[in-house]
């Protein structure tokens, strides 16, 4: 599922969701890998590396660059995934909501017409 030597190269556009808030994102690719980076919340010079799932929208979804989203939340990349590898029919959509506060966040995901 995983190409676990690929590096996906930065900028990293990391998906934060806050609890309750809701995106709807209109994939045109995505890639998997990983990445190692600086957590806001790490000790300095503390390193934390994760599996992502790197989704290229379109650039009115996300008019500033990059014209991606990582998702790195390990609840939420395989339910992401799937829809991706499954394939999302045209003239739909992925929502992804926020379900709870960190570290118990949970996340709701769906197709939806667009």
């Amino acid at each position: 599922m995983f190409e676990a030597a690929k590096e996906l190269v930065g900028p990293y556009e990391i998906l934060e969701l806050a609890a309750g808030e809701t995106i709807i994102l209109r994939p045109v690719s995505y890639e998997t890998g990983r990445f190692t980076f600086h957590p806001r919340w790490m000790a300095p010079g503390g390193l934390k590396t994760v599996l992502a799932v790197r989704i290229h929208v379109r650039p009115e979804d996300k008019p500033t660059f990059p014209h991606y989203y990582d998702v790195t939340a390990a609840t939420l990349v395989p339910q992401v995934l799937a829809l991706l590898t499954a394939g999302i029919p045209e003239g739909y959509g992925v929502r992804i909501r926020a379900v709870g506060t960190a570290p118990e966040k949970r996340f709701e995901v769906g197709l939806v017409p667009v």
